[in-house]
């Protein structure tokens, strides 16, 4: 007969934000996984749907040569974009949501999270930029300068703009 020992680490093991771990009920841990993914899923596709308007408000302005003129219309301009760029930045919103899982968790503030989260995102946008065609979209060049700035613009606004976490909801008083 094997007798199980009833020593546990439970309360033991600090967590990243310097309390001993406990046991959260797992509807908590389901209804915060949901708004991580409610919250990457928002800041995705106002990235996808605006970023192209974006850069074709500052196509206009400073590059007069630029892709958006090839189109003849811009609403065939603009579904194009919103479906090349939600689609190359699936992999984006995925480690959003990866990031969010690892950083809900701990001590830091909200704004302390969505400063990392911005700068996590400039850098998918840089390597996202470099995957897309080839050898990558030249960022130096001017249309591919504007290119980013409007999405980067769009996702930095995004993130600071949707709430990240809610208050929990207590008994009315």
């Amino acid at each position: 007969m094997i007798r199980r020992s009833s020593f546990s680490f439970e309360g033991i093991i600090p967590t990243l934000s310097g309390q001993r771990s406990t046991r959260e009920e797992p509807g908590r841990i389901i209804q915060m996984n949901l708004q991580y993914i409610k919250y990457s899923l928002f800041v995705w596709l106002t990235v996808g749907i605006f970023s192209p308007l974006v850069f074709a408000l500052l196509s206009i302005l400073f590059d007069r040569e630029s892709i958006v003129n090839i189109f003849e219309s811009f609403w065939t301009y603009w579904g194009v974009a919103i479906m090349v760029g939600l689609l190359y930045s699936i992999p984006s919103l995925i480690l959003l949501w990866i990031a969010l899982l690892f950083f809900g968790k701990s001590g830091m503030s909200i704004l302390q999270k969505k400063m990392i989260l911005i700068l996590l995102t400039m850098c998918l946008l840089i390597i996202t930029f470099r995957l897309m065609v080839h050898g990558g979209i030249p960022i130096l060049e001017l249309s591919g300068f504007l290119l980013f700035i409007s999405y980067f613009f769009s996702v930095s606004l995004a993130l600071a703009v949707f709430r990240l976490e809610k208050k929990p909801s207590g008994p009315a008083t």
